[in-house]
């Protein structure tokens, strides 16, 4: 449940079988039918979902193959409100065995799930597991920059936008970016600005990359098309 009384929650009321996840906002002391989370949800189970009470990330649990017990996802939600592509947490949390019913601490420090144990898919043992969150939460695009069309001999400039990438657990990330052959563009890092004239056409590729202080990094791409 979220700070404002929003509920989370899986469900297989679809009658195929398949568990997918579900919100109900509170409005005047009632709940709104329920809306599934299109964007999340695929055809295969998402379930156990845990999300943050102002409603900045979600983890859950998804199966991510026919032969392969579920996994745990996170997703994070960007300035446009949408969810970002769940991305599944890393080996040292997800492994062949069932990771489920996530939980964060309420300072995001701490992750805490079960892992069920298995023999194929008959059930060995079932401990509850912690973590360090420095392995869950990663840079991600918060307010993502459109790709760029412009002529040859046109003046570029854009400025960066200071929450271009956000991260949980860390306010001070480190943003770089390789211009590959773009050699007409600078990028002033205090001022988080790119300008530059292009002299040449094509299609091209800036590659931003954001670093936490854990060393987890998360790149992002914009496309230049330059015409003549």
């Amino acid at each position: 449940m979220t700070s404002d009384g929003t509920i989370y929650f899986s469900s297989n009321r679809n009658g195929n079988g398949l568990a997918d996840l579900y919100f109900s906002k509170l409005d005047n002391g009632e709940y709104l039918n329920a809306e599934r989370i299109d964007s999340v949800c695929t055809e295969r189970d998402e379930e156990s979902i845990f999300i943050s009470p102002d409603e900045s990330y979600m983890v859950f649990s998804r199966y991510v193959a026919d032969d392969n017990p579920p996994d745990l996802f996170i997703s994070y939600r960007g300035s446009n409100r949408n969810w970002t592509e769940p991305k599944s947490l890393n080996t040292t949390i997800n492994t062949v065995d069932w990771e489920r019913r996530p939980f964060v601490s309420v300072d995001n420090k701490f992750l805490f799930f079960t892992r069920l144990e298995t023999d194929g898919f008959n059930l060995i043992e079932s401990d509850i597991y912690w973590v360090s969150t420095s392995k869950v939460f990663k840079p991600f695009v918060y307010n993502p920059l459109s790709d760029i069309t412009l002529q040859v001999g046109e003046q570029l400039e854009l400025q960066i936008p200071l929450d271009y990438f956000k991260d949980i657990d860390d306010k001070e990330l480190t943003l770089s970016i390789n211009q590959n052959e773009l050699e007409w563009l600078e990028f002033d890092s205090e001022s988080m600005k790119l300008s530059g004239l292009p002299n040449q056409e094509g299609d091209f590729e800036l590659i931003f990359t954001a670093e936490d202080e854990f060393s987890n990094m998360t790149e992002d791409k914009v496309k230049i098309k330059v015409k003549n």
